[in-house]
């Protein structure tokens, strides 16, 4: 992860109230389907993670894990609560908190802005 995306990082762990995580993952390189069907079952499984950003290089990796996230949530059970999402480095650098992160839930997908994603998170107490 750049050196620059630790400060947003650390304000995402200072804001937390209430012990809820958010799990930030560099993905450099692709992994099989089932694997990230895993992955996200044990995270969602989990009461206390509220979502889980992943931090891509690569926009055809980015595109690549929003069509396994949209998949993963097309079943019609599921907490709520949870998201996963991806967010492009070269976004990051060029945009800082208006970078865009893409998330995916059981209520469907949408996009918002880091620096918003942060500001929800805190004020709903679900980052750590």
């Amino acid at each position: 992860m750049a050196k620059e995306s630790a400060t947003i990082v650390a304000q995402m762990a200072n804001a937390n109230s209430e012990g809820l995580l958010c799990y930030i993952e560099v993905e450099r390189t692709l992994k099989a389907a089932a694997r990230y069907r895993a992955k996200w079952g044990v995270y969602e499984s989990d009461e206390s993670v509220s979502l889980v950003l992943y931090w891509s290089y690569d926009r055809r990796f980015e595109r690549r894990l929003q069509d396994l996230m949209g998949k993963y949530f097309r079943r019609m059970i599921g907490d709520k609560s949870f998201e996963i999402g991806t967010m492009l480095d070269s976004d990051f650098k060029n945009l800082e908190a208006q970078a865009p992160v893409k998330l995916f839930s059981i209520q469907g997908k949408r996009t918002v802005r880091l620096g918003e994603l942060v500001i929800d998170k805190f004020k709903e107490g679900k980052v750590a």
